[in-house]
Formats: C-alpha cells, sequence, structure tokens
C-alpha cells in the first residue's frame, strides 16, 4: 500500500478538518468509554426499577458525571459532523453533505435522549427515563449506522483512504442499523440482536477508532499541504 504522500496531497482545509475530527473521535470514544462502559452499568439495572431507583439515589454524583460525559460525546459528534463534510466534500459534495446530516440528525436524537438523563436525577423517575434514554439512543444508532455506510462509499470514492478502513466502515455501519432494528422490533429479536452485537462488535468497535488514528497521521503528516 503506497504511503500518504505518495498518493494524495491533502489541501490545508483537509489536513485541519483530518486534526479536529481525529481528536474529537478519539475523545468521544474515551467518553463513551467512561459514561457507558464504566458508570451507565452501576445506575442502570435492566428490568429492575427499584434497585435502579435506589442506585441513583445512592449515587449522585454517578449520574451527573455520565450526564456530563453524554455532552461531551454529543459536542464532539456534531464537530464530526462539520468536519469529516469539510474531509470528504472534494469527493463527492452531495455525498459528504448527506453523510453529515445522516450524523447530525443522530446527534439530535442523542440530544433528545440526553433529556431524560437530566430527568433521571428524580430517584422516583430514574428507571423510567433512563429506560427512555436508552431507547433513543438506541434508535439514533440505526441512523448512526446510516451515517457510517455513507461514510464508508465516501472513504472508497475518495481514493486517498486505506481500503481496511473502508472496509471496516462498511461493515459496521450496516451492523448499527441493523443490530439496533432488530433490537427496537421487539423481544423475540432481541436474541438475534445480541448475537450479532457478539460477532461484529469488533469491527463495530475499531472502525471509528482506527479512522481517528488515520486522520490524525493525515493531520500531522510532513508533506507541505498545497493551498
Amino acid at each position: 500500500m503506497k504511503s500518504i504522500k505518495e498518493k494524495h496531497i491533502f489541501v490545508k482545509e483537509q489536513k485541519n478538518a483530518a486534526l479536529w475530527s481525529g481528536f474529537s473521535l478519539i475523545i468521544m470514544a474515551v467518553a463513551a468509554g467512561i459514561a457507558y462502559g464504566a458508570i451507565h452499568g452501576q445506575l442502570y439495572i435492566p428490568e429492575s426499577p427499584e434497585a435502579t431507583n435506589r442506585a441513583v439515589l445512592l449515587n449522585p454524583g454517578l449520574l451527573s458525571m455520565e450526564i456530563a460525559l453524554w455532552l461531551v460525546i454529543l459536542l464532539t459528534d456534531i464537530i464530526v459532523s462539520f468536519k469529516l463534510f469539510r474531509f470528504f466534500k472534494t469527493s463527492g459534495y452531495r455525498l459528504s453533505l448527506s453523510t453529515a446530516v445522516f450524523r447530525l440528525i443522530y446527534s439530535a436524537l442523542l440530544a433528545t435522549a440526553i433529556i431524560f438523563l437530566f430527568r433521571a436525577s428524580d430517584p422516583e423517575v430514574a428507571y423510567e427515563n433512563i429506560s427512555l434514554f436508552a431507547r433513543i439512543w438506541s434508535v439514533g444508532l440505526i441512523v448512526f449506522g446510516f451515517h457510517l455506510s455513507l461514510l464508508a462509499v465516501a472513504a472508497f470514492r475518495s481514493g486517498f483512504v486505506p481500503l481496511i478502513l473502508s472496509g471496516l466502515l462498511i461493515i459496521a455501519g450496516p451492523a448499527y442499523s441493523l443490530i439496533h432494528l432488530l433490537d427496537n422490533s421487539g423481544p423475540r429479536f432481541e436474541t438475534v440482536a445480541a448475537l450479532l452485537e457478539k460477532v461484529l462488535s469488533l469491527p463495530m468497535a475499531s472502525a471509528e477508532m482506527l479512522l481517528a488514528i488515520w486522520l490524525l497521521t493525515v493531520a500531522f503528516s510532513r508533506r507541505k499541504a498545497s493551498s
């Protein structure tokens, strides 16, 4: 595989967009790992309203921390939407714009979901509101999958994104959409959704993180950017 400088000379706007996108994706991944991976499970106990309400009552600081982290995730998502549009727009303006629009729709759904986390600060209705957060966010991830699928197409068309990254994105996009569509289609589909998530978790988790690392290599590449 050819190196970045052999394949493509990135303009200054692209390198700036790559810098913002790369750092934002990494910040987002770290925040999500803490918010959902470390905190959420301590507060939300599925199918157990009493245990969830009690956990929120006893750990209000954890809920506040989770909310703060989700707000960071929301902000970085919006930044990524605009910056990836700028990075890929030379590869197809309409395609890049559509990619950004789908991510912004996802961000709007995430913002709506976060409202219910604020409402969960009342321990008497914590379970109900955290459940609504999870459901709305899951619907948003269906839209997020469409964003990743379009991003994969933009990456393929660009000619400068490594094929392995484009391939991971084209796997991750439909996987997000299908898994969360099944998850929202009733209890009889939950087992299938859980199995697919287990099988596809690696490309789903690694696609954007590897993209972030590659974007930073673009941003910090020594080849002088063209104007």
